[in-house]
């Protein structure tokens, strides 16, 4: 929705969607050590060669058509220090929700790629990990970046949707919240319905007779 209001209110942006860059360029430097069989990660140290991950990092986003862009892949929380040094005007959009429907919602997707989310503890364990991040680059980064709250956006779409925009430094167009008119949005991801309809409020009670599983 958030990537949606984005890309809808500015024509220059272009949407990559998930499009891992960051975390494939971090791989390439770094995979062969971690999928080894005699991998420890009490000995393990990440370190890059700056060089080489700026190279990779070149070929995978210079030959895109635009220079503003958007990438909303999952892993990025964890890589925002890496991002800002190498992209310094990066602006990061910390989307969230209740997150006993996240862990609810994840586990009813059952997403194939993603190891950690086909079990409750996993999820509970995966997002006590990224809490812990996410509030470390906060205190970090204050001026870098923004909370969005699904249900404040949904209560309070047009203030919420203006901050969005102002922190991004886009100018808002007059029919800025009318996404769901607007034919040239794409969107490939769990969530592409909702580039086709108009903002709902949340609905906070969707998941409450699923919290005995957590």
């Amino acid at each position: 929705m958030v990537e949606t209001l984005i890309t809808h209110n500015s024509e220059k942006i272009l949407s990559l969607g998930e499009f891992h860059g960051i975390n494939t360029s971090i791989l390439d430097q770094v995979g062969k050590k971690i999928y080894s069989k005699d991998f420890e990660i009490k000995n393990f140290k990440l370190e890059l060669d700056e060089k080489i991950f700026q190279e990779n990092l070149i070929e995978k986003y210079d030959n895109l058509k635009k220079s503003l862009f958007l990438d909303k892949s999952l892993e990025n929380f964890f890589n925002i220090e890496i991002i800002l040094k190498f992209f310094p005007n990066a602006k990061i959009v910390h989307t969230y929700r209740d997150y006993k429907d996240s862990i609810i919602g994840i586990y009813q997707t059952m997403m194939p790629e993603l190891s950690w989310s086909h079990r409750i503890q996993d999820i509970k364990n995966y997002i006590k990990i990224y809490q812990e991040i996410i509030e470390y680059f906060k205190k970090q980064y204050p001026d870098k970046i923004i909370d969005v709250e699904l249900n404040k956006l949904t209560n309070k779409k047009e203030i919420e949707t203006k901050k969005i925009l102002e922190f991004c430094e886009i100018d808002l167009k007059k029919d800025f919240l009318n996404f769901d008119k607007n034919k040239n949005l794409f969107n490939k991801t769990n969530s592409f319905l909702q580039v086709r309809k108009k903002i709902k409020k949340y609905e906070i009670n969707k998941y409450q007779p699923y919290y005995y599983l957590i």
